[in-house]
């Protein structure tokens, strides 16, 4: 029996590396090696017919993608965050895998250098380096906007309150002032929320300043202070740059 020498034919995935043997039928089998990295014996004719163009790989994700179609899932791929600003981090390259989760080199607009979880980067849980910035009272960070405001009304830093630790206080008027940063608390109003309900089913009164980086007048403070120490235990002031605009 003539056999039509097929070897290193290419056809679909499969490149035909060797002779095999003849099947049963008396048809000639070849040795061939798929794409994906698998060998497999393929009959000639199903190879020169077009019947079987792969290892059985293109089925799977054919079925595959089928099955994502029907259920709504969608497949996930590996995002490259390089040369995107997130807050004052620019990621510069990728760090390292810890389990599922990809680690970025960021640089910080002060200078330093942090390796940053993807998904805390995209959610805006961490938006700098953590050092920048700020200066420390009572262990913990202050930045330059809860700094000036403190100046504004003569308020402790970082008041020790049980567990908490609140911004501004103004102990003998049982006043709070709370500063919340968007990049900060975007994804943290619920548990804001419940502080401030905390706070004032204590009997404290509480003044929330939502922005970004703006701080409000002095006058603008000591006008919603008015109000706290009269007759409303809670204000909020919004500035213009809250959600990040």
């Amino acid at each position: 029996m003539r056999v039509i020498d097929m070897t290193e034919a290419r056809l679909g995935r499969l490149t035909v590396i060797a002779f095999s043997h003849i099947d049963k039928k008396g048809e000639a089998t070849w040795k061939c090696a798929c794409e994906c990295g698998n060998i497999t014996v393929v009959g000639g004719y199903k190879l020169r017919s077009g019947h079987t163009q792969s290892c059985g790989c293109l089925v799977k994700e054919a079925l595959a993608k089928e099955s994502r179609a029907r259920t709504g899932r969608k497949s996930k791929s590996w995002q490259d965050l390089s040369g995107q600003k997130f807050g004052r981090l620019e990621v510069v390259s990728f760090s390292h895998k810890r389990g599922k989760k990809s680690y970025w080199n960021c640089l910080c607009e002060c200078g330093n250098v942090k390796d940053v979880r993807s998904d805390s980067l995209k959610d805006g849980r961490i938006a700098s380096c953590g050092g920048c910035g700020y200066t420390f009272v009572n262990g913990r960070p202050v930045s330059s906007q809860q700094k000036l405001i403190s100046e504004m009304v003569g308020g402790v830093l970082n008041y020790p309150l049980g567990k908490l630790r609140l911004d501004v206080c103004i102990p003998d008027k049982k006043i709070v002032i709370e500063y919340d940063s968007w990049y900060w608390h975007k994804n943290k109003l619920n548990r804001d929320r419940k502080r401030a309900l905390r706070l004032l089913k204590d009997g404290w009164k509480v003044l929330c300043i939502k922005a970004n980086t703006m701080v409000p007048q002095q006058d603008v403070v000591a006008f919603h202070m008015g109000f706290l120490c009269s007759e409303q235990p809670y204000r909020e002031i919004v500035m213009p740059d809250w959600e990040g605009e």
